[in-house]
């Protein structure tokens, strides 16, 4: 009796030993230690810029180059700063950069500077800057174990803009959505790239009524998707802009039936260099 007392002490004791093994374990999965966008000064990214046409062919139209141009801490996050030119050869980019960005990897995830969504809120066709009516310093950009998240909700509460040739109040919100598509298969022959990446694709919608002298002048949504492809240990290397779709309806929707077209675009890695 006595040995078996001793025996059922000793496994009651390694059950002890391997249940606190498993409440020490790093919670972190494999995509947790990927690097899907690397950051390190020196590091740079030049793509191919592309117009989809109609039909599907694709028209060369520029050249993007981003490059880390330094370490930077905002709000706490050591963060990396990347710039962006843009030129209509690979060789004959300028000294001024087009925009900037700051991003932080965090457990697998990547944290971009809001001023990320500068771009999307400018409208050019009706000469429209949306400001960046948030808080918010930061927007998560990848995480590779969740399927969809909200990044960020900019609520607009009667903006005054000048548009169309009146003096427009809009009340709404834009919102920016991220969904991971899973893995894709990535081939670029130029390269000597094949391999596996991360796809996400990423929605902004702008989206709400506007007044004219505070009466109803009608509806407006401005909605365009962009897919994005991630490389571990390269970054991002393709891109694809869809067409941003402008409707409306009232005063506002009759003056956008006279908007152009607004292309999509296609960003295709095309030179990199990946500093450790």
């Amino acid at each position: 009796m006595k040995k078996a007392t001793q025996y059922l002490m000793v496994l009651l004791f390694f059950g002890l030993i391997v249940s606190c093994s498993d409440d020490d374990k790093d919670d972190t999965t494999d995509e947790d230690n990927k690097v899907y966008f690397p950051l390190a000064s020196g590091s740079n990214w030049t793509y191919a810029k592309s117009e989809i046409q109609a039909d599907g062919s694709m028209n060369l139209v520029e050249y993007e180059r981003q490059e880390v141009a330094g370490e930077e801490m905002i709000d706490g996050h050591s963060t990396y700063s990347i710039e962006t030119y843009v030129a209509e050869t690979p060789s004959s980019f300028g000294m001024e950069p087009a925009s900037k960005t700051n991003y932080y990897n965090d457990n697998g995830k990547l944290w971009a500077s809001v001023s990320y969504l500068e771009q999307l809120l400018t409208v050019d066709a009706l000469g429209i800057q949306f400001p960046l009516n948030t808080d918010v310093k930061f927007i998560k950009l990848l995480d590779a174990n969740v399927d969809s998240w909200t990044a960020i909700e900019i609520p607009y509460d009667k903006f005054d803009i000048e548009a169309l040739g009146f003096q427009i109040q809009f009340t709404g919100k834009a919102t920016y959505k991220v969904k991971r598509l899973g893995e894709k298969d990535y081939v670029n022959s130029e390269l000597n790239i094949d391999n596996k990446v991360m796809a996400y694709e990423y929605e902004f919608e702008l989206a709400g009524n506007t007044t004219l002298f505070s009466a109803p002048f009608g509806n407006i949504n401005i909605k365009t998707t962009s897919e994005q492809w991630f490389m571990p240990g390269v970054g991002l290397v393709r891109r694809i802009d869809n067409e941003v779709e402008v409707s409306g309806d009232g005063g506002v929707g009759a003056a956008l039936n006279d908007l152009p077209n607004f292309p999509a675009n296609h960003f295709e890695l095309y030179q990199y260099s990946v500093e450790n």
